[in-house]
């Protein structure tokens, strides 16, 4: 995403701005049945509304978003988990300039849960 953000920073701040809205909304898996017929929404829409956005050896912003989509899931079935959150957050202010991307790397590689 901050690689994309170097030649699309407008609209990778608008996704994020959308992901974290995402990630407030859900709402975890309440049964088996309803994660076995999951079907993911922000693909599709993220990738009709942002498909001009394309990098070489990046991923597309689908896939990024069926990424974003579970792992906020994922994040939402355990209670006050938030490093997920927190990524996405601050992504988004390396992306408007507000944060070091080095302490978005710190976070993802020093402080993981498991």
């Amino acid at each position: 995403m901050l690689i994309k953000g170097q030649h699309f920073q407008k609209e990778m701040i608008e996704i994020m701005d959308e992901f974290l809205q995402y990630y407030d909304e859900c709402k975890p898996f309440s049964s088996l049945d309803e994660r076995a017929n999951f079907e993911p929404q922000l693909a599709e829409r993220f990738g009709d509304k942002y498909s001009h956005i394309k990098l070489d050896n990046t991923l597309p912003i689908e896939g990024i978003a069926l990424i974003v989509e579970l792992f906020c899931l994922c994040e939402k079935q355990t209670k006050d988990a938030h490093q997920f959150r927190l990524m996405l957050q601050w992504t988004e202010e390396c992306l408007k300039g507000t944060r070091n991307s080095r302490s978005l790397l710190n976070l993802a590689i020093n402080n993981r849960e498991y």
